[in-house]
């Protein structure tokens, strides 16, 4: 993908300068080899880990598996009928069915995405931000919307529960976001100006994304978050134990008259049997593992800790997947851009995540 691409450019950069600081004894800003090089602007993420350390698990499981069990009527509007596209018998059990109202269902291990025909060029390109990932700020830009045409919000959050009950989904903290009119209006050219939209329809006499909405295309967001047994799953890309996961999500666009969009990525059937963890460190620890982290670098200003914070993820156990507790903290690095130039500094935000039971990064 074109944006996960770029991130990762970005990064490697970042870890190239910082590598590259580690090799010179230069000082910037007063920040000498031994200084303490990160800031904390974090709360505690939770008192469990300190009061209670027996309180985590390791859990086993499998990644979900649906090529099975998927009814294709769940996603039928107006009698839209779907034609099986492909089914293999590799180990993602992976099928697709093409509907005849232009609709489209594809399953995977521990995947389900669904797109009505028109969620494509008037819907999905409003959903991210500019890291590619699903907006966090749907809950401020709908602060001041009531609601949505012809549905109301219980209406929208029982049409997606019904989904996720069908197929013992776990999950939990659903919550819908009234995407009216004028928020998709303001999505759209937060996406793309005016100016910018001009110059792409010249390359695509489609005209493509929808620019300006009505009340017909009022759509309610619906998110929620996939679980293993109590806890909550990670929804971040991360590469740990032989095993790469895009993160866990579930989200879904509702309209007054069908569901548009449905994807349920990286969710898991997990087993019944489960393991104490003897001991996880304690967010102090964490914190002073993130500073010995970049003790030893050279930087252009601290590197800053918005926020830590504490979920599973699935990690490679060999036949089987494990879930562990890990640490999660969204740090800011600092890139000097020019050197004669003290105060030109980028920063990059990331999050970086530590193994809470044996205090190993997560990279």
């Amino acid at each position: 993908m074109k944006l996960k691409s770029i991130i990762s450019i970005i990064m490697i950069a970042v870890l190239a300068f910082l590598a590259a600081s580690c090799s010179t004894s230069e000082e910037i800003n007063g920040n000498s080899k031994n200084d303490n090089n990160v800031s904390f602007n974090s709360k505690k993420a939770s008192s469990k880990s300190e009061n209670n350390p027996n309180h985590y698990k390791k859990l086993y499981g499998k990644l979900q598996r649906f090529d099975n069990v998927i009814d294709t009527k769940d996603f039928s509007w107006k009698g839209e009928k779907y034609t099986l596209d492909s089914d293999t018998t590799d180990e993602n059990y992976t099928k697709s069915w093409t509907g005849d109202k232009g609709g489209h269902i594809f399953t995977n291990a521990g995947y389900i995405c669904y797109s009505a025909k028109e969620f494509s060029y008037n819907y999905d390109a409003l959903l991210w931000d500019k890291q590619g990932k699903l907006r966090k700020d749907f809950d401020t830009v709908t602060k001041n919307v009531s609601g949505v045409y012809g549905i109301s919000e219980q209406e929208a959050l029982e049409r997606v529960q019904k989904i996720i009950d069908k197929y013992n989904i776990s999950a939990t903290d659903i919550k819908a976001y009234p995407l009216d009119k004028n928020v998709l209006k303001i999505l759209a050219r937060d996406y793309m100006s005016d100016e910018e939209y001009e110059e792409y329809i010249k390359d695509d006499e489609r005209g493509a994304m929808k620019r300006d909405f009505t009340k017909e295309d009022e759509v309610y967001i619906v998110t929620m978050k996939p679980t293993v047994g109590e806890y909550i799953l990670y929804n971040n890309e991360y590469d740990y134990g032989r095993n790469v996961s895009d993160g866990s999500w579930i989200y879904a666009l509702v309209r007054r008259d069908k569901v548009i969009n449905l994807y349920i990525g990286d969710v898991f059937e997990t087993e019944k049997n489960r393991r104490d963890i003897d001991k996880i460190i304690t967010e102090d620890e964490a914190k002073d593992l993130l500073a010995e982290k970049f003790r030893n670098n050279i930087l252009p200003d601290k590197v800053v800790c918005n926020s830590v914070d504490i979920t599973y993820i699935s990690v490679n156990g060999g036949e089987k997947l494990e879930f562990i507790p890990a640490y999660v903290f969204e740090v800011k690095y600092p890139i000097a851009n020019d050197k004669e130039n003290s105060s030109d500094i980028t920063y990059v935000t990331e999050n970086i995540l530590l193994d809470a039971e044996k205090g190993k990064w997560i990279e």
